[in-house]
């Protein structure tokens, strides 16, 4: 009795694992990878709707961060991070050019940007963001507005060094599908 169970079994695992291997080539068949799309400094595209023009990226230690931008020394200390790292720092400029005002709805602020480089990755550093872009609105922009802003992205120096950041290429994400579109900040190992 025993060895007829073990055949229903075999039999019922076979079936499964036939299932789950179509499944699996149906899906990567439907939904094909992301084609990858850089943009560079200086170049323009659309964002939700939005122009967007890149601006500078820079590289900068937590030293150097305070010194060009003095107003991150009145965050908190209860939000910042513990320990030495360091920030890229992207500039950009999103504009509303439609005759219509644009909604970015809940997930579409740019402070849900990440940032990749070597293996590593992070969010953005949103009190960091609050505190260098105040006047930020975020949701909704109205016809014609502009706004300048400044993204920064916090890597501990734990994960990769400040010496080896800037050898490496940064991609500052925006979109991962259907297109994954990205700020290229190309390392100078390049």
């Amino acid at each position: 009795m025993t060895f007829y169970k073990k055949i229903i079994i075999g039999i019922a695992a076979l079936v499964l694992l036939a299932c789950s291997t179509y499944m699996i080539y149906n899906v990567n068949s439907v939904f094909p990878n992301a084609d990858s799309k850089a943009y560079r400094t200086g170049d323009v595209t659309r964002y939700r709707g939005l122009k967007l023009t890149v601006g500078e990226v820079g590289i900068y230690t937590q030293e150097e961060l305070e010194e060009k931008y003095p107003d991150v020394k009145n965050i908190d200390s209860s939000f910042q991070y513990d320990g030495n790292g360091n920030y890229v720092i992207a500039n950009i400029i999103l504009e509303n050019d439609t005759d219509e005002t644009v909604e970015l709805g809940k997930l579409g602020s740019v402070t849900g940007w990440v940032i990749e480089t070597d293996m590593y990755g992070n969010g953005m550093s949103y009190f960091t963001f609050l505190e260098l872009n105040p006047s930020y609105g975020g949701q909704s922009f109205s016809k014609g507005q502009k706004q300048e802003l400044i993204l920064p992205f916090h890597l501990g120096e734990e994960w990769i060094t400040y010496e080896k950041l800037i050898q490496e290429d940064i991609k500052i994400i925006y979109s991962f599908y259907p297109t994954k579109a990205y700020i290229l900040h190309e390392g100078k190992s390049k």
